[in-house]
């Protein structure tokens, strides 16, 4: 374990820092981009790709629009699911591609009825989507072999990661030495929280101008600091990734789409850390991150590590007002979602019931704005 100042610091940042940056780095930019604006970049020949077929469906380009950074993520749970549950019921088998979809729907709809209690997780019209998209993009000799459509998605996957690769190349070449500069900037104040030192929460020295641990969920490179751990992949090194939690896989499939999870494609890609996350840690700074469902299993660990509830790690939750929506309780909607999922894992369930009230009495969980660059 390491004993110096910046072991006791961990700053974790997610797309928001990118777009603060100044980068258009949302999901639905890039859809944007990819079939409306510059659709010629791409050179799409993906019609039978079910991943842009599947979201260009989907995808609603109105400007109030804000198609979150997990939000693709969770759709890609999502069709796993209806896949498995198409396959599972024998629906492939008993539906033919040439009814209407009005009777698809029909159908779908009354077998899921029938077992409501059973299948409460699903939607029929978001299974009767799945089920036309891949009949649009596989082949039938595909469809009706299950181990074969996995494969099929998964390599359809890649595809479309790197596509999106492209599309963030593109706007970094577009930005030129802005986003390196902005994210300096950012660094700084996140990392230095100058402007913290008027609060009485905790000491100024407790959180040094040397702090060097940082996880980054985005695939761009902010800087040139030696300890960041990019989770997911990065430009550079070209092997960036999409994937579903891990522990989503044995609570809510029959068969399990390991190849999907996270945590698979880390060790797939062979995305080793250069960094490690020690006990000793004192402040926990997130920026820019929505903490969904399927980065959970990391703030799981992280949380396990330095024992946040008997210990004594400050959770810091960064904030930045934008657009008309009061980002503050946004921010504070989701931190209470995440630590009352954590808490759900405690053996002892008082505890867990009262770990985010636990945290306010002790002034460990707090929250702060600062301003974009």
């Amino acid at each position: 374990m390491e004993n110096n100042e910046a072991s006791k610091q961990l700053l974790i940042i997610g797309n928001g820092f990118d777009l603060a940056c100044g980068l258009k780095s949302r999901y639905n930019d890039f859809f944007y981009d990819l079939y409306k604006e510059n659709p010629k970049n791409y050179r799409i020949t993906e019609s039978k790709n079910y991943w842009f077929k599947l979201f260009e469906g989907l995808v609603k380009f109105d400007e109030k629009s804000t198609l979150g950074w997990t939000d693709i993520e969770s759709q890609i749970l999502t069709e796993l699911m209806n896949v498995d549950f198409l396959y599972n019921n024998n629906l492939f088998f008993n539906i033919e591609p040439q009814m209407s979809e009005d009777s698809i729907k029909a159908y779908i709809s009354r077998f899921i009825l029938t077992i409501a209690d059973a299948f409460k997780y699903y939607d029929e019209d978001s299974v009767l989507n799945t089920f036309v998209v891949l009949t649009q993009t596989l082949h039938k000799i595909d469809i009706l072999d299950k181990r074969s459509t996995f494969d099929r998605l998964k390599k359809d996957l890649k595809k479309f990661e790197t596509t999106f690769a492209s599309y963030l190349n593109n706007e970094l070449e577009r930005s030129g030495d802005d986003y390196l500069f902005n994210s300096s900037r950012l660094f700084d104040k996140l990392l230095l929280q100058n402007h913290l030192s008027r609060h009485n929460q905790y000491n100024r020295t407790d959180i040094g101008n040397n702090t060097r641990q940082i996880i980054s969920f985005n695939y761009t490179q902010p800087s040139l600091y030696d300890s960041i751990r990019y989770i997911h992949g990065n430009l550079e090194n070209k092997n960036i990734i999409f994937g579903i939690d891990y522990d989503s896989v044995s609570n809510l499939f029959n068969y399990h789409p390991l190849e999907f999870t996270k945590s698979y494609r880390i060790l797939e890609n062979k995305l080793n850390s250069r960094v490690s996350i020690s006990s000793d840690i004192k402040n926990i700074l997130f920026y820019g991150h929505g903490l969904g469902e399927a980065d959970y299993s990391y703030f799981q660990s992280i949380f396990d590590t330095v024992d946040l509830y008997h210990g004594d790690a400050k959770l810091i939750f960064y904030w930045t007002q934008f657009g008309d929506q009061d980002q503050y309780i946004v921010q504070v909607e989701n931190v209470v979602r995440l630590i009352e999922k954590y808490g759900q894992t405690f053996t002892n369930k008082d505890h867990g019931r009262n770990l985010f009230t636990k945290l306010l009495l002790e002034n460990r969980i707090i929250f702060v704005e600062i301003d974009a660059i």
